[in-house]
């Protein structure tokens, strides 16, 4: 399996279960699959009316070697124009 086969894979997880587009941000060896760390946008009407800037969500995602989705989960969230994160998610 090679990163854009990868890539493709959790992208379309996050727009098939999730609804949203993903951007992936690292991928690596995990065993004999792979561990990729996707940000996704959080949307949130209360971050729209006050007009702030987009909290992103941070995803851990694991993958098999046949590029099956064997678990993921949020590990965060970051405010895109902060760069930092400011939460964490349920593990």
């Amino acid at each position: 399996m090679n990163v854009a086969e990868v890539t493709q894979a959790v992208v379309k997880l996050c727009e098939e279960v999730m609804g949203k587009a993903g951007r992936v941000i690292a991928v690596e060896p995990d065993g004999e699959g792979r561990r990729v760390l996707v940000e996704v946008v959080e949307e949130s009407d209360y971050v729209r009316r006050l007009g702030k800037s987009e909290i992103l969500g941070v995803y851990e995602v694991h993958l098999d070697r046949d590029l099956n989705v064997t678990s993921y989960s949020r590990i965060g969230l970051r405010d895109r124009a902060a760069g930092e994160m400011i939460g964490t998610g349920a593990r």
